[in-house]
Parts: structure tokens; C-alpha cells; sequence
């Protein structure tokens, strides 16, 4: 992973976080480099291991088709995340 500088003003989809908060291509800088969204780096860090895990290959291939898919499955583990912290957040609530 590159270091990129933080942005101003973001705060971590996931906990709310302000500390070093910066916009994850959450379907890969690859393959959908214009959808990003806001992660801590405890966040970021957990998302790919996540997308490891998975076995979802970041990784640029020329077939456009393959980087939709790639991209999806990566935008899924990142929707799982956020119901998952959701779900902690009205839990603890209630």
C-alpha cells in the first residue's frame, strides 16, 4: 500500500473515527478507481485482510469484465463490514 496524504474533515464509515482517516478505492484503484469511501487505518488495514481472505485479487487485468466482478466482490466485503458495525452500534444501544 501507498501512504497518501490524510484528508481533512473524514471520519471512518465503519467506527466514526477523525484520526487518520483517508478514502479507500473500495473497489479497487484497479478497477473502479472513483469509488472511494472513508476508513481509519485500523479500518483500511482490516478490509484487505478481509479482501485476502477472500481471496479477491486487486490486482489490474485487462478484461473488463473480471474487473467489475473483482470490484463487486470487493464492495460486498466492505458492505458486510458496515452492517456488521451497524448491527454493534444498535446492539450496544439497546
Amino acid at each position: 500500500m501507498k501512504c497518501r496524504p490524510r484528508a481533512r474533515g473524514l471520519i471512518c464509515v465503519l467506527c466514526g473515527s477523525g484520526k487518520n482517516v483517508e478514502r479507500n478505492h473500495i473497489g479497487g484503484r484497479n478497477h473502479l478507481f472513483w469509488v472511494t469511501g472513508p476508513l481509519c487505518l485500523s479500518h483500511h488495514k482490516q478490509f484487505h485482510r478481509m479482501l485476502e481472505l477472500a481471496g479477491v485479487d486487486l490486482e489490474y487485468t485487462p478484461d473488463p469484465v473480471e474487473r467489475l466482478i473483482r470490484a463487486s466482490q470487493a464492495i460486498t466485503i466492505l458492505k458486510c463490514m458496515v452492517e456488521h458495525a451497524l448491527h454493534e452500534a444498535y446492539r450496544d444501544r439497546h
